[in-house]
């Protein structure tokens, strides 16, 4: 029985170069997966846009491709150019752990005009990242927000 297999990626630092551009090795090296029939999964901590650049740099924008993005908040499937699924926070929560890290001394950017709702993950890394475990902000966090959500 002939098995496909999954090459899972990641962009920064792993298939891009210092430079953020792709050597020919690694190119070569996912032409050879896609040949044998393999499936290339790209994941990356990026938004969709930048990481979409760089499938369409490398030609997988073919059946058996897809992009997990926003450090695993979407799934896109580079074929058909669409989201698959999407974890997002609605904003308002956003801007409540924002004001509960500032008030723990915590400063970051916070402009989030006209959006209506950010990748969970991303949201949830920069509270539990920028508020210490014992900080007063910790407390009141679950009567609005859960990493559920």
């Amino acid at each position: 029985m002939n098995y496909s297999r999954i090459l899972f990626v990641d962009l920064d630092y792993t298939l891009l170069n210092d430079d953020k551009t792709v050597s020919q090795k690694n190119r070569e090296a996912i032409q050879r997966a896609l040949a044998a029939g393999n499936y290339v999964v790209v994941a990356t901590g990026r938004p969709v846009e930048t990481g979409r650049m760089v499938v369409k740099d490398l030609g997988l924008t073919i059946p058996g491709c897809y992009m997990i993005a926003f450090n695993g908040a979407v799934l896109y499937d580079c074929s058909a150019d669409r989201i698959l699924y999407e974890k997002t926070i609605p904003v308002q929560y956003v801007y409540q752990l924002f004001d509960k890290a500032h008030r723990a001394g915590c400063d970051f950017l916070r402009s989030l005009s006209g959006v209506e709702a950010v990748p969970a993950p991303i949201a949830t890394r920069i509270f539990m990242r920028e508020t210490k475990p014992s900080s007063p902000a910790l407390s009141s966090s679950s009567q609005n927000f859960s990493a559920d959500t």
